[in-house]
């Protein structure tokens, strides 16, 4: 038997190939309790959030990052679609920032120096994994290597109607697409089988259609 960790940091036993959760509590569960907190997270963003405009289909809070230990959210990806499931129809929405910032004092280290995020780092690595899901973990990076040879190409798409200039990379049916935003943040689009024609953005005033469902 050994432990592991599932969601947002609850725990639990996998044995003989199943899965015994703590106080009986059951898969759907601890599912339902992970999207939970990633929408309760979502919700703290202090920036504004993209998604696709006149969408119908399934929408989920994919992915969110920072909210602990009094650090700020500082990621929200916001779902469109099902990737797991056929045809693969997949958009991520994400927004990433603050990029630049200065290290505080920590843990008895005075202040001092500075640091900053990759906005391209992300979206690479989505392109990477979907477009070779076969590839081993240590073969990314020279997959990701030989995607960034080719250069960032332009691809332009709406914002609330208005066009706005992205620099993008493409593999297949799979394509990436990054844009910065002020003060000092990053817009980017991962999608699946779906054609940059096909998709406008716009910022979300309300996150409840995003929120029955989390992407794992």
């Amino acid at each position: 038997m050994s432990a592991g960790v599932l969601g947002a940091g609850l725990r639990f036993a996998a044995c003989d190939g199943g899965a015994t959760f703590a106080r009986g509590r059951s898969l759907a569960w601890f599912r339902m309790e992970a999207a939970g907190f990633a929408a309760d997270l979502a919700r703290q963003a202090p920036f504004e959030l993209f998604g696709l405009a006149e969408y119908d289909g399934q929408r989920s809070v994919a992915s969110v990052g920072g909210g602990r230990d009094d650090r700020p959210v500082n990621l929200v990806s916001l779902g469109h679609g099902d990737r797991w499931t056929p045809p693969h129809r997949w958009v991520e929405v994400a927004v990433l920032g603050p990029l630049h910032g200065t290290l505080a004092a920590h843990a008895g280290f005075p202040a001092g120096g500075s640091w900053s995020v990759d906005a391209e780092s992300m979206p690479l690595f989505f392109l990477a994994t979907a477009a070779f899901p076969a590839a081993r973990g240590d073969e990314i990076p020279d997959i990701e290597t030989g995607l960034l040879s080719r250069g960032w190409g332009a691809l332009e798409l709406t914002i609330d109607g208005a066009a706005r200039g992205f620099r993008c990379l493409r593999e297949g049916d799979h394509w990436v697409a990054v844009t910065e935003l002020q003060p000092d943040h990053a817009l980017y689009v991962c999608a699946s089988y779906v054609e940059p024609a096909e998709i406008s953005l716009q910022r979300i005033r309300s996150l409840g259609p995003y929120l029955a469902t989390t992407q794992s």
